[in-house]
């Protein structure tokens, strides 16, 4: 009788649990990570637009000294490349940020916030699974007493 009590018992804490994990693991996405991956990609956006104007300050200067014949084509092309990783860098940062902000952080808000609505879901049901099953058993217990003294009078 014991081990029957304390398994539903169990079986509520369980969905508890998982109600109180679905909730942590949704403030600490909304609160945490998603602050801090805005804050990385900002961070490196505004490294990056400081680098391209410093490197396109360069390009031009080398090109300025290539044609005064104090720099090799080389240098110029290496900065040229230069310019254009930095450039190329600042818009694949400035688009991630954006689907980010646009897409993953929103999909992502919704599929944590259903979780926690389904963990809630399930312990209710597990609730309501619990109190029929007892309600089951209280009622099979009266019919099989009702049964036991219909037996002991009829002897």
């Amino acid at each position: 009788m014991r081990i029957q009590q304390s398994l539903p018992e169990s079986q509520v804490k369980d969905a508890e649990l998982a109600v109180s994990n679905a909730q942590d693991e949704f403030e600490k996405y909304r609160d945490g990570d998603a602050p801090n991956l805005f804050r990385l990609g900002e961070a490196r956006i505004r490294v990056l637009e400081e680098q391209v104007p410093i490197a396109a300050e360069r390009f031009a200067r080398t090109e300025v000294l290539f044609q005064n014949g104090h720099a090799t084509k080389s240098e110029v092309e290496a900065d040229s490349l230069t310019l254009k990783r930095e450039k190329l860098g600042l818009e694949q940062y400035q688009e991630d940020l954006r689907l980010i902000q646009k897409f993953d952080h929103p999909n992502k808000l919704r599929l944590l916030e259903s979780n926690v609505q389904q963990a809630k879901s399930e312990l209710s049901r597990v609730k309501l699974r619990l109190t029929n099953e007892a309600a089951q058993a209280a009622a099979d217990l009266r019919t099989s007493q009702k049964t036991l003294e219909v037996l002991e009078d009829s002897l």
